[in-house]
């Protein structure tokens, strides 16, 4: 059995084709690609599916992530799913993605599936919008590419859930995309590529929203990916609460702070060159 769909068996000629789709997506670039496996292939990884909840949540002291659950552990995973995953580091497609991406650095995929792998969220889960960590923490390359693929089959747009892409300065959603079977987004990660499911799903009980996870890597990144003003660590998510939203708010624990607006004032008004030249050569927090 093919893991494409037989449209697609020629992955290079298509990236090369949507390049500029890719790289011209907004609010960062992106791709959503329907039905680029073969559905019988990844209806059978849908059905191998284990339900994660008995493993651990995620859930912080701030609630930005509630009722996620995931594993990259591949004795979790079942024989069509293996298959999957091995292919998703395979040289063909890390090809593709680095043709249809235009990325320049050398792409790696991550066989140990850091922060990736089978993802589920049950009903009433959510995850904040955020933009991801930049560095692996075992081999310190750079995190440059998402892929999702959703393995949804009777997802219901009342159900919410879809993946929102929000602009740079978090005050709109530019995109959203539902979480249905057989979707696959591809996207830049940046310090400015903000994402997520920020409100609560609202599911039947035995359906839950279910995807596959990878990320891809390179040795060095282009210096205006990176974002000096914000003090993260490069293994850290860096969680990003959505202007005036009282959800948010709460959720985020977000009081008023002089401090805190006197620094983010200043942040503002400081050129973006400034922050590079100060923290470049150090380790950033």
């Amino acid at each position: 059995m093919h893991i494409l769909n037989s449209r697609y068996y020629n992955l290079n000629k298509f990236g090369e084709a949507n390049l500029n789709r890719y790289i011209q997506g907004t609010p960062f670039p992106h791709i959503v690609i329907e039905r680029l496996f073969n559905s019988s292939l990844l209806s059978e990884v849908s059905e191998e599916f284990p339900d994660l909840s008995n493993g651990k949540p995620f859930k912080k002291k701030i609630n930005y992530q509630v009722g996620k659950f995931y594993t990259g552990n591949e004795t979790n995973f079942g024989f069509k799913t293996l298959r999957l995953f091995h292919y998703l580091n395979s040289q063909p497609w890390l090809d593709f993605l680095q043709t249809i991406s235009g990325i320049e650095e050398k792409l790696f995929g991550d066989p140990y599936y850091w922060g990736g792998g089978l993802h589920q969220t049950k009903n009433g889960g959510w995850l904040k919008i955020h933009s991801d960590f930049k560095k692996h923490p075992d081999s310190n390359l750079d995190r440059r590419i998402n892929v999702i693929i959703f393995l949804n089959k009777e997802w219901e747009k009342s159900f919410g859930g879809s993946l929102e892409l929000w602009d740079k300065k978090m005050k709109k959603c530019v995109q959203s995309i539902p979480p249905i079977f057989n979707n696959t987004v591809i996207f830049n990660t940046t310090d400015y590529s903000n994402h997520g499911y920020p409100d609560p799903i609202h599911c039947p009980e035995n359906i839950s929203r279910k995807s596959i996870a990878l990320y891809y890597y390179t040795n060095g990144r282009p210096e205006n990916e990176i974002n000096y003003k914000v003090r993260q660590k490069d293994d850290k998510t860096y969680w990003k609460p959505r202007k005036n939203n009282k959800l948010d708010n709460v959720d985020f624990n977000r009081k008023f702070s002089l401090y805190n607006l006197i620094v983010e004032l200043i942040r503002k008004i400081t050129p973006q060159m400034i922050f590079r030249v100060l923290f470049r050569k150090h380790k950033r927090y």
